[in-house]
């Protein structure tokens, strides 16, 4: 699909430099609907559609391993970021004008995506940028090439802008949340994991490993199912339990519910989005000093007592970080 001409045009130029970032067109934030099989017949017919988002063409004289697109706003924060192909000649990707993916996707999670297993993403998008201008930087190996993106609104919209404004940082303070509590909930399964692997190998290792050391991770290890639970929820999320009473979905399921709703309309924020919004701002503070406490005071004081007996102790568990939107097969 020849949609984009401008490499072409510009193609005699890019090939007396060793990296050349092409215009980038405008790109157009367009509200859609999500697919429906309602009253489509018998035969579905479907056709490839125009890149969604900033087409995003290079030129490279020589191939390189390494290309990496970041994209900013004019205050220099970066809204996305993400890998581009190194082919020698001219190499395209899309920026989907989305913040970065507040939960990162797995190799697994992008062959599935790929491969059509999923609407979409199995993993939600983060908000669309505002309209205005961008930064794009490419950096290819010692390279680096400029150009700025008009992303304009989808014409269908209509907002003032100072419910512009009241949207975009009710929407950004809950995608704020949302990306600190969707690592943390990593932070735990990863010290869930380390934790029962240190305790699995003590199984069968007789008088090398004290009762007391036992002692303290068990203790640490009801503190770890908690935090588990509040970050990470039981099979199937929240709900009702086999005594009927209900459990709450686990705290970052929760922050992307109203991070969905508040999205999902480009008016105002409605007040009771604000205030579920307030209410989870607490609830999440409270987990993630719960979380820090957990890593800072019990596994130090674990590790401690595990150094002193010469057993392994137990590495603190990097925080995950999130991963940007692109499309293109870049994502």
């Amino acid at each position: 699909m020849l949609d984009d001409i401008t490499p072409l045009e510009q193609l005699e130029q890019a090939r007396r430099s060793d990296i050349t970032l092409f215009d980038v067109r405008p790109a157009i934030s367009w509200r859609r609907f999500g697919p429906t099989n309602a009253q489509q017949g018998t035969k579905l017919f479907a056709a490839a559609n125009p890149a969604e988002g900033a087409v995003i063409s290079y030129y490279l004289k020589n191939a390189t391993d390494h290309v990496r697109i970041n994209v900013a706003d004019r205050s220099g924060k970066e809204v996305g970021s993400f890998d581009g192909t190194g082919y020698a000649g001219v190499n395209r990707v899309n920026w989907d004008l989305h913040y970065s993916m507040p939960v990162p996707p797995s190799a697994e999670d992008r062959w599935a995506t790929s491969e059509g297993f999923f609407a979409g993403s199995i993993h939600a998008d983060g908000p669309l940028v505002e309209p205005g201008e961008y930064t794009v930087k490419l950096q290819a190996s010692s390279h680096v090439a400029l150009k700025t993106v008009r992303v304009d609104d989808d014409p269908a919209i209509s907002i003032s802008p100072d419910a512009r404004v009241r949207r975009h940082d009710a929407m950004m303070n809950a995608y704020d949340l949302y990306v600190a509590s969707a690592a943390e909930a990593q932070t735990v399964r990863t010290l869930r994991t380390q934790l029962s692997a240190a305790i699995d190998s003590w199984k069968g290792d007789g008088a090398s490993v004290s009762s007391g050391v036992r002692k303290q991770a068990d203790a640490f290890s009801k503190t770890v199912d908690d935090l588990f639970a509040l970050f990470v929820g039981r099979q199937g999320g929240g709900g009702l339990t086999a005594s009927l009473t209900y459990v709450p979905p686990p705290v970052p399921a929760r922050l992307a519910t109203v991070l969905h709703n508040i999205q999902s309309y480009t008016v105002a924020p409605r007040k009771q989005d604000l205030d579920k919004l307030a209410e989870l701002t607490t609830i999440a503070r409270d987990a993630s000093a719960r979380l820090k406490r957990a890593i800072d005071v019990d596994l130090v004081g674990l590790n401690r007592a595990m150094n002193e007996a010469g057993v392994p102790h137990i590495t603190p568990p990097a925080a995950a970080r999130p991963s940007s939107g692109a499309s293109g097969g870049a994502r």
